[in-house]
């Protein structure tokens, strides 16, 4: 036989609020009203405790609440900021005094820093901390690197971060419960920029290294679950900027050897976000958008080229041979050779390069060779939209449509772009999510998505 825990209104992207009623001498007090209200959006849900005087709140948002406790013949109780996060369970113990009178006693404080409910090891951060923490680039994996047991990936292999020793390829990703783990690779979804984009729209994240409850699954590694933002009653918004270019960077250590000059480079990165009430008390939405432009320069690596010497023998000896139809062809080629950024600086290969080929002569060299850093554009555009609503005190729902878009240079040639290679990246998911209460005990939450992503790696120049 095998015995498991009940699973209580487990999930990855909602919390659960919990507690005991009791009274001055510690009993439980049963049938008492409980009211859990969302500081943001005034909204509300209400249960009724057991005959222990406990009471639970299964998939509730992430965010700040209060709860309210009325029972007859004792004094209505508050207690507020109680913070949810998603995967965890905050408790939220009450005890109720005798009413002398009509009275209501309100008492701020906030709920346990250190959670019982289960053994998960996690660590939340907040939309303050993921922005706040210094973060080149804006990838949304670099936070798990702040954890105990996370080390930055630096050996052979897939993946940003390895954990608990762990491989890259061993760790889950997930948007408001949808997998974001890439398919094909089981890595973090990147798009053209291979950044995962998208740090202004998260309201909250979750880092779990030992991912012991029944809501987490798939990986044996790291399970990082991200929670959108949503709007309230306030509006927000808010628009970042960073920028790098060639007057904040070093020389390349072979550009700087062979003399040339700090190549031109320049990153754009833009972060914008704005929410709020549609219909006060009941919708609210939510609309990020962000991007990068980056024109970077390709590694000063060595490349080499036929010497003029070669070129001539070459077409001399197609000539001879009674190949001069092959002339025009061999011109052209050699012509791009030529007209390689950097070729006119090129000098002979050191021991000529002949490789043994002796029908120069001795002392003719067979090649010439430059270093270069040739430029190219890097684009990703990313905007996010989500609308939240209230039907009841027994149902809410979202839904939320995601698209990404981008171009990567993926080979840059040293003989011309006509040589590059490239990839367009576009990517859309849809969710919506439903939560609905059938009564104090019962609770059932739906969660749907669909996602599409496209990355293929063609010539720039297919002809």
């Amino acid at each position: 036989m095998i015995l498991t825990p009940a699973a209580k209104g487990q999930s990855i992207t909602s919390g659960n609020v919990t507690g005991t009623v009791t009274d001055a001498t510690g009993a439980g007090v049963p049938n008492a009203k409980v009211t859990l209200t969302n500081v943001s959006t005034n909204n509300t849900q209400a249960t009724v405790t057991g005959a222990q005087g406990t009471y639970r709140f299964a998939f509730v948002s992430p965010g700040t609440y209060s709860v309210t406790v009325s029972a007859a013949n004792f004094q209505t109780q508050q207690r507020t900021g109680i913070m949810v996060t998603a995967g965890q369970a905050a408790t939220a113990d009450v005890q109720l005094q005798v009413a002398a009178a009509r009275q209501t006693v309100e008492v701020s404080e906030s709920t346990d820093v250190v959670q019982t409910e289960n053994a998960d090891v996690t660590t939340n951060y907040n939309a303050e901390a993921i922005l706040n923490l210094p973060n080149p680039g804006g990838d949304l994996t670099y936070i798990a690197q702040t954890e105990p047991g996370i080390v930055m990936n630096t050996q052979f292999g897939y993946g940003n971060f390895s954990s608990d020793g762990l491989p890259g390829t061993s760790n889950q990703f997930t948007i408001n419960g949808t997998n974001f783990t890439d398919p094909f690779l089981s890595l973090n979804n990147s798009g053209a920029s291979n950044l995962m984009l998208g740090s202004n729209d998260i309201g909250e994240a979750n880092v779990i290294t030992n991912a012991y409850s029944a809501q987490y699954g798939q990986y044996a590694g790291a399970q990082v679950a991200y929670i959108t933002k949503s709007g309230s009653n306030s509006f927000h918004g808010d628009a970042i900027y960073n920028w790098n270019g060639r007057a904040l960077n070093a020389n390349q250590f072979f550009a700087n050897q062979a003399g040339l000059p700090t190549p031109f480079n320049n990153f754009n990165q833009w972060q914008t976000d704005v929410n709020g009430p549609i219909w006060k008390n009941h919708t609210f939405f939510d609309v990020d958008y962000e991007g990068t432009h980056n024109l970077l320069p390709a590694n000063a690596s060595l490349n080499r080229i036929p010497s003029p010497q070669f070129q001539s023998a070459t077409l001399a000896s197609l000539a001879a041979t009674g190949n001069s139809a092959e002339i025009p062809f061999y011109k052209q080629l050699f012509s791009v050779y030529n007209g390689a950024p950097g070729a006119a600086a090129a000098i002979p290969t050191a021991g000529g390069g002949c490789q043994g080929f002796t029908g120069l002569g001795a002392g003719v060299p067979c090649a010439y060779q430059f270093r270069a850093t040739p430029g190219n554009i890097n684009t990703e555009y990313l905007w996010s939209a989500r609308v939240d609503h209230t039907f009841g005190v027994s149902d809410r729902a979202y839904i939320r449509v995601w698209r990404d878009s981008g171009f990567q240079p993926t080979y840059t040639s040293p003989f011309g772009p006509i040589f590059n290679d490239q990839s367009n990246q576009p990517q859309m998911s849809g969710q919506i999510s439903e939560t609905h209460v059938f009564g104090p005990n019962t609770v059932n939450q739906f969660n749907g998505s669909a996602w599409f992503y496209q990355a293929a790696f063609v010539p720039s120049n297919p002809s």
